[in-house]
């Protein structure tokens, strides 16, 4: 993944903030046979849910054709909310209405707001036990019925997050009637192992063949042009391969998302599109962006911008590293060395302190630990830190011999 994308997004995944849920309406599930109802009538598995946890979800026809797709919140298994587009969310109501025959379940509409939250440091300064956690565009985020007037997350931003991992929208992205199969949510919404609900043969059926016809997958641009708009044909050699969904520009590169036949979706291949709209483009599957490579995201940009001499962007991003995964032990190593650089020991030092405590077996701490501690002038602390680490070698040379 590009490296700037993670400093283009920082914003929003790191200092993060709030999003709402505009548009969209709620229905509440209560009474002893809550979960068990709505795990049978949709695609995802609502039983493995933790308490207090949210996931994406769906409702199909028996053909497999989208009804609508929903946010499900989990209190617990007598408790739980349907959060829907408002364009389907009487269509939702009325299928679940519809197959609820015995079930200990009430249903009722709810005139309540919802917010979403995300990004590492206000997830970490958000006091709220009712919020509930889960995936929100690859990102992970807090839902609540609670306003807790956080900053409002940049809208462009958040919506260059959505087009590179896929999170689907609707009218959109995501259209009615559509095939399951055919969209994001086959890979966001659906456990082929929890069983039977409407639809499922057909969705089953789809995969266990040559999988989906069409698919949302990215295509790359590297260079100027026009992005096409939104349901575009896109042809190749003349024949139509697919539809563009969406698109946003980063850096001079034009990240589209598109719906493309099972022929053109091969990871890496270069696409050149005939008319109307004329480019060449790289296949990319989604998602683009993950959350559990943050960090990583940005320590490569860190190091990329150390290597280019800007010091100060480097020490900022391996902070943001650090504080994304306090256990990411090259971040640690290379502020600390940041820091030796910049004569600041005593920083340095204690970088190397917290290294050796995550890695017991830590070479390098303990020979930088040695150099720092010579030049503050602790001479016994520097022969002794050189000890350990040549101890340490010699321990490692045998282990992998």
């Amino acid at each position: 993944m590009p490296k700037d994308i993670y400093a283009y997004l920082s914003e929003i995944i790191f200092d993060g903030g709030q999003f709402d849920f505009a548009g969209h309406k709620t229905l509440a599930l209560r009474g002893a046979e809550a979960q068990s109802f709505l795990h049978n009538q949709s695609s995802n598995n609502i039983v493995k849910m933790e308490n207090n946890s949210f996931q994406i979800n769906a409702l199909l026809d028996i053909s497999a054709k989208l009804i609508g797709f929903f946010y499900v919140l989990k209190v617990n298994p007598q408790e739980l909310y349907v959060v829907s587009h408002s364009e389907f969310f009487e269509e939702i109501v009325e299928r679940l209405e519809k197959y609820l025959i015995a079930e200990d379940v009430g249903l009722n509409v709810l005139d309540q707001a919802l917010y979403g939250y995300m990004g590492t440091r206000c997830l970490k300064n958000l006091n709220d036990q009712k919020a509930f956690k889960g995936m929100f565009a690859g990102e992970e985020a807090f839902l609540s019925f609670t306003d807790h007037k956080r900053s409002i997350i940049d809208s462009e931003k958040l919506n260059f997050l959505k087009i590179v991992t896929g999170h689907p929208e609707w009218r959109e992205t995501i259209h009615e009637k559509e095939l399951f199969n055919n969209t994001s949510l086959i890979d966001l919404a659906y456990d082929k192992d929890k069983g039977c609900f409407l639809g499922q043969e057909t969705v089953a059926k789809v995969e266990s063949r040559r999988g989906a016809a069409f698919k949302p997958l990215l295509l790359i641009n590297s260079l100027p042009m026009k992005a096409p708009q939104a349901l575009d044909q896109l042809r190749l050699n003349g024949k139509k391969i697919g539809k563009a969904l969406a698109s946003s520009v980063l850096g001079g590169q034009t990240y589209i998302l598109a719906s493309l036949n099972r022929e053109a979706r091969i990871e890496g291949k270069m696409l050149e599109f005939d008319e109307p709209t004329v480019f060449k483009a790289t296949a990319k599957y989604l998602p683009l962006y993950a959350f559990f490579d943050k960090a990583g995201g940005f320590y490569h940009f860190a190091v990329d911008n150390f290597q280019k001499g800007d010091e100060q962007i480097s020490e900022e991003f391996l902070l943001k590293a650090i504080e994304a995964d306090p256990s990411f032990e090259d971040a640690y190593e290379s502020l600390g060395v940041l820091y030796g650089r910049q004569e600041k020991y005593e920083k340095a030092i204690e970088l190397m302190d917290q290294l050796a405590k995550l890695n017991k077996k830590s070479v390098m701490a303990h020979t930088n630990l040695s150099l720092y501690y010579m030049k503050v002038g602790e001479i016994e602390k520097a022969e002794e830190e050189k000890s350990l680490a040549t101890i340490m070698q010699f321990e490692s040379l045998g282990e992998e011999a």
